[in-house]
C-alpha cells in the first residue's frame, strides 16, 4: 500500500504539469493560427499561388499540389457575409444568395393558419416538385418570426401567416399575400413572376 501511495503522489503531480503544459501548448497554436489567419491575403492577390489556391511542394522526385497556406478564397469569404436568411446583395456582391426568385413564408410556432399551411399545403406542392426549408435555394423560404424578428421587420410583416414574393432579394410589386392561402394561390404568386 505504502508503495502505491508514493507512485500516486509522484505521478499526479507529473500528470497535472503534462496537462497544464498541454493546455499552454494548445492556447500557443491557436494563438499562433489566429495571427496567421489574420495575416493572409486574398486570393486574388497571392503572390504565392498567383491566384490558383494550389501550390506545388516536393521532394525533388516527387512533385505534388497542395492548398496555398500564404491566401484564403475571395469567393468563400464574400459568402461568409451572407448569413442571414435573406440577403439583398448591396453589401458583400455574393454570387450565391440563394434562389432568385422566392417566396418568403413568415410563419411562427404560436400561429395555427401557419401549422395549417404547413401541414396541409406545403406537403401537397413538395409533390408536384416545390420545395420548402429554411434555406435560402428553396422555391418557398420559411422565417420564423421568433427567431428572425429582423427580417419581419425589414419587410414590414406584422400578420401570420405572410408570404412575400422577392426576386434578387428585393420584394416584387404586388407579390404579398396575408393569411392562409391554398396551394394554387401560392403557386400562382410565383408563377405570375417567372419569365416566360
Amino acid at each position: 500500500m505504502k508503495h502505491l501511495i508514493l507512485c500516486l503522489t509522484l505521478f499526479l503531480p507529473v500528470t497535472a504539469h503534462a496537462q497544464y503544459t498541454g493546455l499552454i501548448a494548445n492556447e500557443t497554436a491557436a494563438a499562433t493560427m489566429q495571427k496567421k489567419e489574420k495575416e493572409k491575403v486574398p486570393r486574388s492577390k497571392c503572390n504565392v499561388c498567383k491566384g490558383t489556391g494550389k501550390v506545388k511542394a516536393g521532394d525533388g522526385v516527387t512533385i505534388v499540389e497542395r492548398e496555398c497556406d500564404n491566401c484564403y478564397d475571395d469567393k468563400k469569404a464574400t459568402k461568409e457575409k451572407c448569413t442571414g436568411p435573406v440577403c439583398d446583395c448591396k453589401d458583400c456582391n455574393c454570387k450565391d444568395c440563394g434562389r432568385e426568385l422566392r417566396i418568403l413564408f413568415f410563419t411562427a410556432n404560436w400561429c395555427g393558419p401557419c401549422w395549417q399551411v404547413k401541414n396541409n399545403v406545403l406537403p401537397i406542392m413538395k409533390l408536384n416538385g416545390w420545395t420548402y426549408g429554411e434555406g435560402r435555394d428553396n422555391h418557398i423560404q420559411l422565417i420564423d418570426v421568433d427567431k428572425h424578428p429582423e427580417v419581419a421587420k425589414q419587410f414590414d410583416v406584422s400578420a401570420y401567416p405572410t408570404f412575400i414574393l422577392i426576386k434578387e432579394g428585393k420584394p416584387v410589386k404586388g407579390g404579398t399575400r396575408l393569411g392562409y392561402q391554398p396551394a394554387a394561390s401560392i403557386a400562382d404568386l410565383y408563377n405570375k413572376a417567372v419569365p416566360k
